[in-house]
């Protein structure tokens, strides 16, 4: 996507059609690819008899390098990772046991492990990359055994819930072995963090305080001790401030059922910061207090990742697998093969969860699939049952993986099975091998490869569903890496394995984009808070990508058109041309218009996306031309005002040049002192650049994507103060030698603070023409323009004359006067122009009509006598001057006739 906005100018000229679109909605998709990662690995059954080992897998198309390091001890190290291959690196072998595992991770540095209940700890890694990688990583203790994909920080949100199991152990349950109930841990993925979470049940730090409490009254506690006793399920807890990669754990304590199952916490970071959730339990059985026990872990994905629509697949060879469905909102209706089965009520259901099973003993996808659709976003994790639910086979145990929505397909993957590693590391002959199994979504099978070969003849359509396909791919009993690739399409898929009391399994990866819908333009994504511009695109192509299930699309395209596409129409092609034939601000919109099983509390069953449409044919001219006296002995400025055609062109971007032409460079201007203002150009004059004859030049040039423009914009210098001439006594005037140029638009300015002065737009300035306060002691200057009409148009100023009397009023004597009997009169009626001399007889008087422009008429010219007469007036309509001259001054009365 471009992110700067060009435009393409032309000095006088119509420049291309360019488009600016604007929608209100927004995606920024990442996947479960990365080159930057932070994991942490929870507590393990804490059974000291059989050695663990914590382990990442690393994945990469490319071949790259990878450094693992902890941010507070000192270890760190580096690793080489070939195109497709699967790395695995093993971080930590021995005892499980937390005092041990962690006295041991301090000696090397690789502390990796969080025990620490509700404490500030330094347990995470920071994985990072030369190249985009997938991450995994493992969790292994002798019969207990589990795995999870690990998000990208670039994926990573501030918005979680927790999904873990009711804890529970061996029916029943020993002191040596208890229950251990269920945990978390967030990982702070940048500085100053701080987590709010709303534990669903009492922690250990909270059941601590509650014995406390009970035992002492409250004596000795601090206030968030005590605050902590009285703890109430939905009560909001804090973390201290976090710094970036330390940890925050949270544990049950040992316990067992509701009351230790973490599920439905819900975890929010202060100021939108990015953490990491990891969630699970050190060990349980599946379903509750079914034999045989082991360790579950998965990260948790960001609320905002969750989705509407799921292919449940089941695990092949197994009779069920368990599934919850966790609602972020209260009333969500979930739909198995389009029928209603279950609505959420959060009074009734305060962990947020419904709990149901697939597979040939399940309550559905008895066939091996079914479709599951919510009516507002959901998490789907989908558990492997322990072995006793199988009918006691002794293969398999607990597992936890996140199922991805449709919504979240990928294109590829590599991804890694595992082996037992027997009971301490070294003793693996008494293990049976694992079966590994791969089952994989798509609309495309006969696009799917598996390590390079087709596997289309794998898939079965899914029940409930008429588009979508699944197959249980098994993957033999070698621990290795394989890659998946839709070559054209995109699927999900998740990995397991089962071998003598153990199994794992873990989403292989996905995308990771906020589910909304989005709108393209000619194939690129457009929001509301950047400028995208298209270039010379005459037809506009527009497509709608809702990420959930709708029935139609309705386009406006605010130019009294429109078009509505079914959903069928759509699937097969989404995009809609249109042509704007004129210029102009379009505000058109797109309505989607949902299934009524996927309109959500707060919804509605029409989405309408507004989107602005600005088609335009800019130009990009010289307006004005401000070119004011100078001061002796002093550089002064000039602005040259400009017009982009309301196009708002930014001319600081890296895109624009602008810079003086070679006249100006030869008259001395340079371009370091040219600037770009608001509205104009400002230059510097140096004194010696006084040249009325050149015409000088700012050559503009924009280059961009949309083409660009390369053209002159022209300006000239003031002319000498001699073209001002004082014409008569009390009028400045220009001198007879601008005859030989097309002159218009004058205006006349007071040189002291360059006011324009009202109503003098002529090619004369008659001392009383001036308003009332002006004073001819003032010097004045004229800005007129020549040759208008052609390109070479440019704005002239002359500059800096006073009238010669000083500014002293005529003196008529002490009884002279002169009247004019009115001001407004009929064409063909008379003035009476009274003048009375005092006697003087030797006074020469005369009158003239003449218009505002300047214009004198030659043949109205009327001795006035001492006394007085009566003079014709003018047969046009107009609004003239009439001007009496005498020996010693000059009168101008301002006169309206009409017919």
């Amino acid at each position: 996507m471009r992110k700067h906005l060009f435009y393409a100018l032309l000095f006088g000229l119509t420049a291309m059609p360019l488009s600016i679109v604007k929608a209100d909605t927004v995606v920024d998709g990442q996947s479960t690819e990365g080159k930057d990662f932070w994991v942490t690995f929870l507590k393990a059954d804490q059974d000291a008899n059989n050695d663990g080992a914590l382990q990442l897998s690393i994945s990469s198309r490319e071949a790259c390098k990878v450094t693992i390091e902890n941010p507070y001890t000192n270890y760190i190290e580096q690793v080489n990772v070939a195109a497709n291959e699967m790395k695995l690196v093993t971080l930590y072998k021995g005892t499980v046991a937390a005092a041990g595992a962690r006295s041991n991770m301090t000696t090397s540095g690789k502390i990796c492990y969080a025990v620490n209940s509700e404490q500030v700890d330094t347990c995470a890694l920071h994985v990072t990359a030369n190249k985009n990688i997938s991450l995994f990583a493992t969790s292994y203790k002798y019969a207990t055994f589990d795995a999870t994909n690990v998000l990208p920080t670039a994926s990573l949100l501030d918005e979680y819930v927790v999904q873990t199991y009711s804890p529970s152990d061996h029916s029943p349950a020993s002191v040596n072995s208890p229950a251990a109930g269920s945990h978390f841990a967030i990982v702070a993925a940048e500085d100053n963090v701080v987590v709010d979470y709303c534990p669903s049940v009492a922690t250990e730090a909270i059941n601590d305080a509650k014995s406390t409490y009970a035992f002492s009254g409250g004596e000795g506690m601090t206030a968030e001790e005590i605050a902590l006793a009285q703890f109430q399920p939905g009560d909001t807890l804090h973390s201290p401030i976090l710094k970036k990669g330390q940890v925050w754990y949270v544990w049950t304590g040992n316990g067992e059922g509701d009351a230790a199952d973490l599920s439905g916490t819900y975890v929010k970071a202060r100021d939108g910061k990015k953490i990491a959730v990891f969630q699970g339990c050190p060990h349980t059985n599946i379903p509750y207090k079914v034999k045989q026990r082991d360790h579950i872990f998965s990260q948790a994905m960001p609320t905002q990742y969750w989705g509407n629509t799921f292919v449940l697949t089941a695990s092949k060879n197994r009779p069920s697998d368990i599934i919850r469905v966790l609602a972020l909102n209260d009333e969500t209706v979930v739909y198995v093969n389009g029928n209603p089965v279950h609505t959420f009520n959060f009074a009734a259901e305060p962990k947020h969860f419904w709990e149901f099973e697939i597979g040939t003993k399940g309550d559905y996808a008895k066939n091996g699939s079914c479709i599951v659709t919510t009516s507002c976003p959901c998490a789907v994790h989908l558990f492997l049952t322990s072995q006793t639910h199988d009918g006691g086979s002794g293969d398999g145990d607990p597992a936890m993986l996140w199922v991805n929505p449709i919504e979240q397909q990928i294109d590829q993957v590599t991804f890694a099975t595992y082996q037992s590693l027997g009971k301490s590391l070294s003793e693996t002959s008494d293990t049976r091998p694992t079966r590994h199994y791969v089952n994989i979504v798509t609309d495309k099978p006969e696009l799917m490869k598996l390590d390079g070969s087709s596997i289309a003849s794998d898939f079965s359509l899914v029940e409930g569903s008429s588009k979508y396909y699944y197959a249980q791919k098994s993957l033999g009993t070698n621990a290795t890496s394989h890659t998946l690739l839709s070559d054209g399409s995109m699927f999900i898929a998740h990995v397991y394995g089962f071998t003598d009391n153990e199994s794992y399994g873990y989403s292989a990866g996905g995308a990771t984009k906020p589910l909304t819908q989005y709108i393209t333009i000619n194939g690129e994504i457009f929001t509301p808070e950047s400028d995208n511009t298209l270039c010379g695109e005459d037809t506009i192509k527009y497509s709608c990508h809702p990420d959930y299930e709708y029935t139609k699309i309705f386009w406006n395209f605010g130019d009294g058109s429109s078009k509505e596409l079914t959903k069928a129409e759509a699937d097969l092609d989404s995009i809609v041309p249109h042509y704007y034939p004129a210029s102009g601000t379009y505000h058109a919109y797109v309505l989607i218009y949902r299934e009524s099983s996927h309109v959500c509390a707060g919804q509605n069953a029409v989405d309408s996306i507004p989107i602005t449409v600005t088609i335009g044919r800019y130009h990009f001219e010289i307006t004005d031309v401000d070119i004011p006296c100078k001061e002796e002995g002093k550089d002064w400025y000039g602005k040259i005002f400009y017009s982009d055609g309301g196009s708002h062109v930014n001319l600081d971007g890296e895109n624009v040049s602008i810079k003086f032409n070679d006249a100006a460079k030869a008259g001395g201007f340079l371009d370091s002192e040219l600037k770009v203002m608001d509205g104009y150009f400002q230059i510097t004059i140096h004194e010696d650049q006084v040249n009325s004859e050149s015409i000088y030049g700012i050559d503009l040039k924009i280059v961009s994507s949309c083409g660009g423009t390369d053209t002159t914009l022209n300006f000239s210098m003031n002319f000498d103060n001699d073209v001002i001439q004082q014409r008569y006594q009390n009028v400045l005037g220009l001198d007879s030698t601008m005859a030989k140029y097309l002159l218009s638009d004058f205006q006349w300015y007071r040189t002291s603070d360059s006011t324009a002065i009202e109503g003098q737009v002529s090619a004369n300035l008659n001392f009383y023409d001036l308003p009332e306060g002006e004073f001819a002691g003032d010097s004045y200057y004229v800005c007129f323009i020549m040759n208008k009409g052609t390109s070479s148009e440019v704005k002239k100023c002359a500059c800096a004359k006073s009238f010669n009397n000083e500014g002293k009023m005529p003196d008529f004597g002490n009884d002279s006067t002169l009247l004019i009997t009115a001001t407004y009169t009929i064409t063909g009626n008379n003035v009476f122009v009274n003048a009375n001399w005092g006697g003087k007889t030797d006074i020469d008087c005369y009158a003239q009509w003449i218009t505002t422009s300047g214009k004198v008429y030659e043949g109205l010219r009327f001795d006035i006598p001492d006394g007085g007469c009566t003079i014709p007036t003018p047969k046009e309509n107009g609004l003239y001057l009439l001007r009496v001259i005498t020996g010693k001054a000059t009168r101008s009365f301002k006169f309206i006739i009409n017919h």
